[in-house]
């Protein structure tokens, strides 16, 4: 279960009733107030629980290691930005390995080159997979771009911020991994762009009125 939504008489009994259905601790989720408490007329009349969503919060290395082998994580290293110091905010460690190598005469003839149908194949099972991880259920979309794959996840809008993380730290996470696995092996590179819930147009709305606010 990746979040609950949990009403008690105050907003601290709603968390931990949602602390015990997610089996989980304070600091492992994120708490959301959907309605505070309310006594109504005379404490009686229209009285109103408070109702709080909790989710768990998603570790983007975590996830990595339950996708990947141990021996593989070298070349993914999720590291702290210190530029911010109010939040932790994690970015993928991109491999030097990342596009490959062009081919050496000896194999240039030999070409090893999956078609867009099996990459956007790979990626399906891929997100099943996720699925599974996750413990949600997802959709896919894909559409070929003239150098790119355009991939989005679909399902349940209030549940699928557990794919997108802090900051979109675990979407950067998947997104890279699945670049790895398509361009595994192959001659030539395919780019990899994923997406959820419109995700990366409402954050890059964010960081351009910040921008502007604080030029102001």
């Amino acid at each position: 279960m990746s979040y609950v939504i949990t009403s008690a008489d105050s907003v601290e009994k709603a968390i931990e009733d949602g602390l015990q259905k997610l089996n989980t601790t304070r600091d492992k989720v994120e708490v959301e107030v959907l309605q505070e408490a309310s006594k109504g007329f005379l404490g009686l009349i229209g009285s109103k629980e408070a109702t709080v969503k909790l989710t768990t919060i998603v570790d983007a290395k975590n996830l990595v290691r339950s996708i990947l082998q141990d021996e593989e994580l070298d070349e993914i290293e999720l590291v702290e930005d210190s530029q911010d110091s109010h939040q932790e905010v994690y970015e993928v460690k991109k491999s030097s390995e990342e596009a490959p190598k062009a081919p050496t005469d000896s194999v240039k003839n030999a070409s090893n080159q999956m078609t867009c149908q099996e990459k956007e194949e790979k990626i399906r099972l891929f997100v099943e997979k996720l699925s599974q991880v996750f413990d949600l259920e997802m959709n896919t979309r894909i559409e070929e771009k003239e150098d790119f794959l355009e991939v989005e996840i679909l399902g349940d809008e209030n549940k699928l911020g557990i794919v997108i993380g802090k900051r979109g730290a675990t979407l950067d996470a998947i997104q890279y991994l699945m670049t790895r696995m398509v361009n595994k092996d192959q001659d030539e590179y395919t780019r990899v762009l994923l997406d959820t819930s419109n995700y990366r147009a409402k954050r890059e709305k964010t960081l351009v009125s910040l921008a502007e606010k604080n030029g102001q």
